[in-house]
Formats: C-alpha cells, sequence, structure tokens
C-alpha cells in the first residue's frame, strides 16, 4: 500500500520512541538526509486518523525538495521519499493510547528534564478522542 490511501492527519511511530504527527502526505514524506541514514522510517508505524495502523515495509529517496517544513527540518537539506507499507490493521482508541504511552516512555528524553514525559503520557492517556490524541505531537515534527 501506499501513503496515498491514509486519512490524514496522521501519528508516526518511529523504532527509538520519537512521535510526531503529520498533517498532509508531504509532512509524511519528506525526510532530511540525517534521519533518512539514521532509519527513522525503519519499520515506522503511521496511525492514521480513521485508526488504521501500517508499518514501512521500505523507503527510497524519490527526489530532492526544496523548502523546509519547519521545526527540526527548517535548515535541512531534504528529500522527498517514497514509503511502502504493509497491510494495516484498525486499532482502537485504548491500543493506540498504550502504544503512545510505550512510546513516550521509550524516548523520554524528547519530552525534556524533570519528569515531562508524565505529563505528556497523562496527556495522552486523557485524550477523548484520536484527533485530540494526534493534535498533542502536532508540532513534534
Amino acid at each position: 500500500m501506499t501513503t496515498e490511501r491514509l486519512e490524514y492527519p496522521v501519528l508516526t511511530i518511529a523504532w527509538n520512541g520519537f512521535l510526531a504527527a503529520g498533517e498532509s502526505e508531504r509532512t509524511l514524506k519528506v525526510c532530511s538526509d540525517s534521519g533518512f541514514e539514521s532509519g527513522f522510517y525503519d519499520s515506522l508505524r503511521i496511525i492514521d486518523s480513521r485508526g488504521a495502523s501500517y508499518t514501512v515495509q521500505a523507503a527510497r529517496r524519490e527526489r530532492r525538495v526544496e523548502g523546509g517544513l519547519g521545526g527540526l527540518l527548517q535548515r535541512s537539506r531534504l528529500w522527498q521519499v517514497d514509503l511502502q507499507l504493509a497491510p494495516g490493521v484498525t486499532m482502537g482508541l485504548p491500543d493506540i493510547k498504550a502504544q503512545v504511552v510505550a512510546a513516550i516512555h521509550q524516548r523520554a528524553s524528547q519530552w525534556g528534564e524533570d519528569g515531562a514525559h508524565e505529563d505528556v503520557a497523562r496527556a495522552a492517556q486523557a485524550a477523548a478522542s484520536l484527533q485530540e490524541l494526534i493534535g498533542l505531537f502536532a508540532d513534534e515534527a
């Protein structure tokens, strides 16, 4: 499957616990050199707005793109990436929350010091909808 069929925005969970929201196919498929080389897309989990969960099976650079996306990708050399996804499974909100909370604890440093990740984990647990949960991570990319 390809990314055109995803319902945006999406939530991504990287192998190292890094969480981010992708507002569009462009934000999902644009990556820096260092991000691509470090394996950001390796087994990346993508959860779309319908609750369908997909895992990236293969990623390859397609072409260079101009302009930043803001945040971490503002001043990086960027590539558009072609993603091939494994068939998806639909997940309920409690299961998605459990995966998100596990990722938050796995990468506590993403949220700063002094136990800030616990506040993020509580906010994730309290989310009343998938859209609210995805919104918590909209500015992390």
